[in-house]
């Protein structure tokens, strides 16, 4: 890996033998790596250093994950988050979902899996990337490449999290037909959910709409449909 190419990694997980296992296998993974025990010391090392991705645990003592995530979105700071969450805490992974988290993984897992997902994010959000109109597709006013799975308005880039990703090309793979809400709880994995349905296709409304452009419709007694 060379010198443009290396990413710096923020890993934040208040248990010392996990965190120091995360980091020993990324930096052989190719990757600089920060480490912090806590929000506090991984704001203080954001002051310092510019990172490209942020590795964070839910449960964390004084700031849990989900509020330290919140809390940079609300400041308007984008960095991409992996989240890492209990085996079977599925309101950590719809309230991380909620408050911006762009992918979740959960514990115990693979270290290649989580190398696997870390990379897959950053391909997403690496806004060098340049678009090939052979995968473009064009609705209202967003042009969205399939190969890239980016979503640029203008100019301007869209970030979504990999939960937003499946649930958008569902919905233009599925487009102008009604899709029943347990159809998308299955499409995203959240089967016996729809809670996490409605919230997840919430953020991606607001990512997506403006006044002059409505492109999730609600179907009543059905669910949504994709106008394009």
């Amino acid at each position: 890996m060379d010198n443009v190419s290396v990413k710096h990694i923020l890993v934040v997980d208040d248990d010392d033998q996990i965190r120091d296992l995360i980091c020993e296998f990324m930096r052989k993974s190719g990757f600089v790596v920060s480490s912090a025990c806590d929000a506090k010391s991984a704001r203080q090392l954001m002051e310092l250093f510019d990172f490209n991705l942020a590795v964070v645990d839910v449960m964390m003592p004084v700031e849990d994950g989900i509020s330290f995530v919140k809390s940079l979105r609300q400041n308007g700071i984008d960095l991409p988050v992996l989240m890492l969450t209990a085996l079977g805490e599925v309101d950590d992974k719809i309230n991380g979902l909620s408050c911006g988290v762009d992918d979740y993984l959960t514990k115990p897992f693979e270290p290649k899996e989580l190398i696997l997902r870390i990379n897959n994010i950053l391909r997403r959000t690496d806004k060098s990337s340049l678009f090939n109109n052979d995968d473009n597709i064009s609705f209202c006013d967003f042009v969205y490449n399939r190969k890239t799975q980016q979503l640029r308005c203008a100019d301007d880039f869209v970030d979504l999290t990999s939960t937003e990703i499946v649930l958008l090309e569902y919905f233009i793979d599925n487009a102008n037909k009604n899709l029943s809400r347990d159809d998308i709880a299955c499409c995203l994995k959240l089967s016996d959910n729809l809670r996490g349905v409605d919230v997840i296709i919430t953020r991606l409304r607001k990512k997506l709409e403006s006044d002059k452009c409505k492109l999730i419709s609600t179907v009543r007694n059905v669910g949504y449909r994709f106008i394009i």
